[in-house]
């Protein structure tokens, strides 16, 4: 079972069972070879072992969050806490990923972590930003706001653009992951859930319109654990653990000189191997010597690996450290390991397919978070939609570089907080050719070429108008309707369907991806699609409207969110009203601003100003996505890194933004700057000079 998917880029791994044939001899032979594993110092246990924890744990990644006491939100504030129920499921899940990896799997919860974990939350949900250094809102008691702010320094941190996230899928699926851009290399948050020393943590989360914040205790070290060859993914691993996006990797305790270091992968069953070094690698490759709880990470993701399935092999060998290194990974799952598996039998990450499992990311990696990945996450990241956050720092080494880009992305070390919070949903496939409907329009038109040209699957015969949306579109729904039955046994599908700028997507369609791991992609034209993911939707589900009109926000309203921007789009829908689920809008925004920050804005009609309701980073593609609870008119904007040595605060920045977009620590701006006494309180079309 995997995360949900929350902005845009973490592609998910079909997670396909070997046959039974051969896997007893496989089986053994594999954990003959882990046993004999070179260079590391954990325990192992084997396949049988970590299947009877889980059964023994009982958790799920779809386990309900739930309060002792409910947040106050507003002012006069109150932290609020988890239930008891929610703190034990999220401490057994660290715990058995602990086991997993080999390490001491006697964590405890801490009360005072608790409180620092359930503050650094709220004043994260309150500011609606995703920081280790967050601001003061101007309301907040100010000890309320000193225990959040040393529980966001101290703690992974993550965001997810929907209600209610389960803070084991935070965990699972955004901290753990950590391979979107912002995280993979490092893989911050990961190394503190994997810290050997860890003795003692703390979980503390808000939900509600503003998403769902998280944040785990990470700055612990009370615990006994000398273990050093931490790998993730571990000798034996669940196979729903782990995806073919997410990086491997492995902390060795001390400082590795990553030009000396080689690591090779080799796939059992064919013989395939991926090489990796700072000189050449087969996919992505990093070294970092931070302090994310073990020091001396090799981090390394194979390209073009395809998905990882029970009973897959690969064996590591690292060469350039103090001494040799070796290990061989074993993908598992009930079925490879006993042949069977009972109906009633929970599975490695819980639940069932069509339970509401959250997907991920990484972000992640979008949401407002990313993700961890979410900021993850986030996660996740992921990531969102979702996230996870940019680890914290270790003590005494807190950099202030809180830039906001939604998907959780652990705490750094010194001077590397990138908090990059964008969450990581998937993209419409660019190639799938599932477009059921009647295409009966003027061919000759259908190739209009721009650079906001749609990415959707390729269609003959649609009418693009002036404005580049697709009019007229007749959607042949019965075909889509059988189009989803027949993926009834796949996970993780996407249903592509051209439906123009307005659509009415049946109840019976809606009903039918309900509660699964499916999502449908409706293109609307001009580089614009919209999704709707079954594990957002409720079992009952009526006809979905949707219908795109000409914005009518005021010129010089709209003006003083384009001032610095290097590309624009808007899209306004007909009603203002709240969604009756989470839908994504993906968003062409033009390969030329890959890894800039994008960011959405929405009319409010009342007060007549604009509001920031998302971050994302722009992926490789060209696209953003931007999770949206309600309709109304919305302008994403581009920003552009100006190359003045001056700037002009615009609505949405902060002191430490406008510091991260300018490769600048936060000091260093406050030095160029000394008339700012309070960089909390910069106000609009203030000119910061930029040395």
């Amino acid at each position: 079972m995997r995360k949900r998917k929350m902005a845009a880029v973490l592609l998910a791994a079909a997670l396909a069972a070997t046959p039974v044939c051969g896997q007893f001899a496989m089986r053994a032979e594999a954990e003959t070879v882990s046993q004999e594993a070179v260079g590391i110092n954990v325990i192992y246990h084997t396949q049988q072992e970590i299947l009877d924890r889980i059964k023994s744990d009982g958790i799920s990644m779809t386990d309900a969050l739930t309060f002792g006491e409910n947040p106050v939100t507003t002012a006069p504030y109150s932290a609020g806490s988890l239930s008891q129920a929610t703190l034990d499921s999220a401490l057994a899940t660290i715990n058995q990923i602990r086991y997993i990896a080999g390490l001491p799997d006697n964590v405890v919860l801490s009360q005072e972590q608790n409180a620092y974990a359930q503050a650094a939350a709220l004043v994260n949900y309150v500011n609606n930003q995703l920081s280790h250094t967050p601001t003061k809102p101007a309301d907040m008691d100010e000890a309320l706001y000193a225990q959040g702010y040393d529980g966001a320094q101290s703690s992974n941190i993550a965001m997810a653009s929907w209600q209610n996230r389960s803070l084991n899928e935070t965990i699972m699926h955004g901290w753990m992951d950590d391979g979107d851009k912002s995280n993979v290399d490092r893989v911050g948050h990961r190394r503190w859930v994997l810290n050997p020393t860890m003795g003692a943590t703390g979980f503390g989360a808000v939900s509600g319109a503003n998403g769902t914040y998280s944040a785990m205790y990470s700055f612990d070290r009370s615990g006994s654990g000398t273990q050093y060859g931490v790998a993730w993914p571990a000798q034996n691993m669940p196979v729903d653990y782990f995806e073919a996006s997410y990086p491997w990797s492995i902390s060795m305790g001390s400082s590795v000189n990553a030009d000396a270091v080689k690591v090779t992968l080799t796939r059992v069953s064919d013989n395939r191997t991926w090489s990796f070094s700072t000189a050449s690698a087969d996919g992505t490759f990093h070294v970092n010597n931070g302090g994310y709880g073990q020091t001396g990470c090799i981090i390394f993701r194979p390209d073009d690996v395809g998905s990882y399935s029970a009973g897959d092999s690969f064996k590591v060998t690292i060469e350039g450290l103090d001494s040799p290194v070796s290990y061989t990974v074993n993908f598992f799952n009930e079925e490879s390991v006993n042949g069977s598996q009972d109906d009633n039998t929970q599975q490695p990450g819980g639940g069932n397919d069509g339970d509401g499992t959250q997907k991920p990311g990484g972000g992640e990696d979008g949401d407002d978070t990313q993700q961890p990945g979410g900021d993850g996450n986030g996660t996740v990241s992921g990531g969102d939609g979702s996230v996870s956050d940019n680890n914290p720092q270790p003590p005494g080494n807190d950099q202030d570089d809180d830039q906001d880009n939604n998907q959780d992305n652990n705490p750094q070390p010194p001077d590397n907080d990138q908090d990059n919070d964008q969450d990581n949903n998937p993209q419409p496939p660019d190639n799938d050719q599932n477009n059921n409907q009647d295409n009966t329009q003027n061919d000759s038109q259908s190739n209009s070429q721009s650079d906001n040209q749609d990415k959707s699957p390729a269609v003959n015969e649609i009418v693009v108008a002036e404005d580049g949306m697709y009019e007229n579109v007749v959607v042949k729904w019965g075909a889509v309707n059988a189009d989803i039955a027949a993926s009834a046994q796949s996970s993780g599908r996407n249903i592509d369907v051209i439906v123009g700028r307005r659509a009415a997507v049946p109840a019976d369609i809606l009903n039918q991806i309900a509660g699964r791991d499916m999502t449908l992609a409706l293109h609307l034209g001009r580089g614009l699609a919209l999704t709707i993911t079954g594990t957002d939707m409720g079992s009952e589900n009526t006809e979905f409207r949707v219908n795109l009109v000409s914005s009518t926000i005021p010129a010089q309203t709209a003006a003083a969110i384009l001032e610095n921007t290097a590309r624009s789009r808007e899209f306004s829908f007909d009603t203002e009203g709240v969604f009756p689920f989470r839908i994504n809008m993906h968003i062409n925004l033009g390969v030329e601003n890959a890894g800039r920050t994008a960011v959405l804005y929405r009319f409010d009609s009342v007060k007549g100003i604009m509001v920031r309701t998302g971050v994302f980073v722009v992926n490789e593609n060209g696209q953003a996505m931007f999770g949206l609870e309600q309709g109304g008119q919305y302008v994403a904007v581009v920003e552009e890194i100006r190359e003045s040595r001056e700037y002009k605060v615009v609505p949405g920045d902060t002191f430490n933004r406008i510091a991260a977009r300018h490769g600048m620590t936060t000091a260093a701006l406050k030095a160029a700057n000394p008339s700012v006494r309070n960089i909390n309180k910069i106000r609009v079309g203030q000119v910061l000079k930029i040395d």
